[in-house]
């Protein structure tokens, strides 16, 4: 009698045990922000899997397997949230089992990131259209990946235009189509970086500015007369001409964003350059009623 109850006890152990068993997470691959996970049980005939996650953790692939692949929604921020899976067979008590993620916030400490200083906007083209850049110092190692501008107009509409790389200036930029009749009154811009990494760059959290004209700013204006045929580059003397206008304030930045000068014209006049660096600039004119006009120049000796 104490042989078959020995027997049957040793019996219900040996099934709660490889019941356990079965349920041991291991990872394959371990979570990172930039490398998904691998995460596996046992693979045993006839037990089935189901998996489940929380946090900012999500699952790719193998949910009903024994193996599953996760990603995580977090950039470079803190990651955390667990794995759970429960196995289970016909006549076995299920099993379940979970693990804890927990990635520190790196943020910041590989020089994922970009700063957004400054917007400029631009009638460069002479035409109905205004270009928009963004000023952006980018960390040390990050790139840029991807930016967009959002306008609110004068009549109420707000539409977002994805941005792209001006490759002579470097910074993100779109070009759109602005009417006197229906100025852009604010642009917000935002910009990610990524930062390499194996087998997938880290993406930075996103970094936005925005900017409000208390005017409003569209395409080609009739302020400056002649000012969209001037010729490039200009070397000591910017003349600059008005239409109707009496008197306008003419303010001088560098492509940063810097102010170089500061002056007022009237019925037009010359404006001495000689005291800034070669290089491009913008000149921001502005009448009495508000009206806005920018041209891009080039310093060249």
């Amino acid at each position: 009698m104490k042989k078959i109850l020995f027997l049957v006890l040793f019996s219900i152990v040996s099934i709660s045990s490889k019941a356990q068993s079965v349920c041991d997470i291991s990872a394959t691959t371990q979570l990172t922000h930039s490398v998904d996970g691998v995460y596996s049980v046992p693979d045993e005939p006839g037990y089935s899997y189901f998996w489940s996650v929380t946090g900012n953790i999500s699952i790719l692939s193998g949910q009903g397997t024994n193996s599953v692949t996760v990603d995580t929604s977090a950039s470079c921020e803190q990651v955390s949230g667990s794995i759970y899976v429960t196995v289970y067979k016909d006549g076995v008590a299920p099993c379940c089992n979970e693990i804890s993620i927990n990635i520190a916030d790196n943020c910041g400490s590989e020089g994922c990131g970009v700063e957004v200083t400054y917007i400029q906007d631009l009638n460069e083209r002479g035409d109905g259209t205004v270009s928009f850049h963004a000023v952006t110092n980018f960390n040390t190692g990050s790139t840029y990946h991807s930016s967009s501008f959002t306008f609110t107009f004068q009549n109420g509409d707000v539409i977002t235009h994805l941005g792209a790389i001006n490759p002579t200036h470097g910074y993100p930029q779109v070009i759109i189509p602005v009417a006197e009749t229906n100025r852009v009154l604010k642009v917000c811009v935002s910009v990610v970086a990524s930062f390499p990494g194996t087998p997938k760059p880290t993406l930075c959290p996103s970094e936005s500015l925005c900017k409000t004209f208390s005017h409003g700013v569209y395409g080609t204006s009739n302020i400056f007369n002649g000012f969209g045929k001037i010729k490039n580059p200009i070397k000591n003397i910017l003349n600059v001409n008005l239409n109707d206008e009496k008197q306008a304030e003419v303010l001088i930045y560098d492509y940063s964003g810097n102010l170089k000068k500061k002056t007022k014209v009237v019925k037009g006049g010359n404006i001495d350059v000689s005291d800034l660096k070669n290089g491009l600039y913008i000149v921001k004119l502005t009448s009495k009623d508000g009206l806005v006009d920018t041209k891009k120049i080039q310093i060249q000796r």
